[in-house]
């Protein structure tokens, strides 16, 4: 049997993206086991939480060696210093994908068969076109081992999946390791709950942030919507778990809010504001994230479009 390695990265958003990545090339690569290299995890402020879902099949590996560090590497070196030269991040070439070697930056390679060769994987692959005929599947499979009296709680008491919003709030402290881009105030997150309630009535905001308190203190969304549930000591696992009973959803410019989306409107008929601005400045239309019932706030007179 050959092996699809994922050296993992990032925090919980990334690492859904390279896993779900894996099983997508595992579908047209059905002999081939998927093993998550979590080495990175050792000393990064990211903590590794993959281990988390049921991953029946899928091995992890802490620490150990592989064939393909020193490439890895030495692309991890080369990207580096093209972006800082052009601009923009680099491609894969065509020679390293033959070879089974799929690093790459942001986007991803396309999934093709392999045939004897170890695949391994390095990047962020956040491509939202790969993974939408997985969407329901990605959906099923994507669920907590494990989860507190809590989250139950929180999941009873959210109402009629028709009303509940979720609304992932991100704070400059909370990306200070991350996006550089933050959409720190009110503003954005209340015209986009305020545009779902205008076509829903009434909603329950579904309150997501590390900063919950001052949300609170600050009375944000007290005149938009009722019966308001603030998510508290709760780990990303478990918010995420929490955001996929919601029906509509206001996103922050990160990945843990995107998967958010992705998985919890599967097979729904939900709205989805992103706001413009993703990563460091980019328009998130020219991002390949992308997906099918996601609009983009203020792109069209605040009403936002695909």
């Amino acid at each position: 049997m050959n092996n699809i390695y994922v050296r993992v990265r990032g925090g919980l958003g990334n690492q859904l993206f390279q896993y779900s990545y894996a099983i997508a090339l595992q579908k047209v690569n059905p002999n081939y086991k998927i093993i998550l290299d979590a080495k990175e995890y050792d000393d990064y402020y990211w903590p590794f939480q993959l281990n988390e879902y049921v991953t029946d099949g899928t091995e992890v590996s802490y620490g150990k060696k592989l064939k393909c560090d020193a490439s890895m590497r030495f692309f991890h070196l080369y990207q580096f210093l093209y972006s800082r030269i052009k601009k923009h991040t680099y491609v894969t070439s065509e020679r390293l994908i033959k070879k089974g070697k799929l690093y790459s930056g942001t986007f991803s390679p396309q999934i093709r068969k392999y045939d004897g060769k170890d695949i391994y994987v390095y990047g962020y692959f956040q491509d939202a076109a790969i993974l939408q005929p997985l969407r329901e599947e990605l959906a099923e499979i994507i669920k907590l081992k494990n989860f507190s009296e809590k989250v139950s709680v929180y999941k009873k008491n959210i109402g009629p999946a028709a009303v509940a919003v979720s609304v992932r709030v991100a704070r400059k402290e909370e990306l200070a390791n991350g996006e550089k881009y933050v959409y720190d105030g009110a503003e954005y997150y209340k015209n986009c709950l305020a545009l779902i309630k205008q076509k829903r009535g009434e909603i329950q905001p579904v309150v997501f942030s590390n900063d919950v308190e001052r949300i609170k203190s600050e009375a944000w969304f007290d005149d938009i919507g009722k019966d308001i549930i603030y998510i508290e000591n709760c780990s990303a696992t478990e918010q995420l778990e929490i955001m996929k009973n919601c029906n509509d959803f206001v996103l922050a410019n990160s990945t843990f809010s995107w998967w958010g989306a992705f998985l919890g409107a599967a097979g729904k008929d939900s709205i989805i504001y992103a706001p413009k601005i993703w990563y460091e400045g980019e328009d998130v239309s020219d991002t390949k994230l992308m997906f099918d019932g996601m609009k983009i706030y203020g792109a069209d007179n605040g009403e936002g479009n695909k």
